[in-house]
């Protein structure tokens, strides 16, 4: 795959527009268990394509090349970290991760509604690595 396409952040960004939008349309009608179950889904779907970006990013900027099936995941924190392009700690990308998998492997309200209590910390994450990317790509 090349550079060119395994740092393409199309994807995210358009993943985050949706959460995003989930989330505006959950907060206007929390009683509404279809929006609720949008804001998981895409909560979901933008956390995997996350996780891509976070890892091809280091991978490509790492002197110390690990691959990424290799690489754990608080390695990559650390590591994405250093690099200027996460502000969360280990502990919050791990509840971002459990909430995760909650709702991936046995959904329950319970989980659903843990998933939208962290959607937006979340959303500003995704965002501020978006953003870091972006410059360290365009600059």
């Amino acid at each position: 795959m090349s550079d060119e396409r395994r740092l393409d952040l199309s994807l995210l960004e358009r993943a985050l527009a949706r959460l995003t939008q989930s989330m505006t349309d959950y907060d206007a009608h929390p009683e509404s268990d279809s929006f609720r179950d949008s804001v998981v889904i895409r909560f979901v779907f933008t956390y995997e394509l996350l996780v891509q970006v976070l890892s091809r990013y280091v991978a490509s900027q790492h002197v110390k090349f690990t691959p990424e099936s290799e690489m754990t995941k608080a390695k990559l924190v650390r590591r994405a970290n250093d690099l200027g392009i996460l502000r969360m700690e280990w502990e919050t990308f791990v509840a971002f991760r459990d909430a995760r998998n909650g709702v991936a492997h046995a959904y329950s309200e319970a989980r659903a509604l843990r998933v939208v209590d962290l959607a937006h910390s979340f959303a500003e994450e995704a965002q501020f690595l978006l953003l870091r990317v972006k410059e360290r790509l365009d600059g």
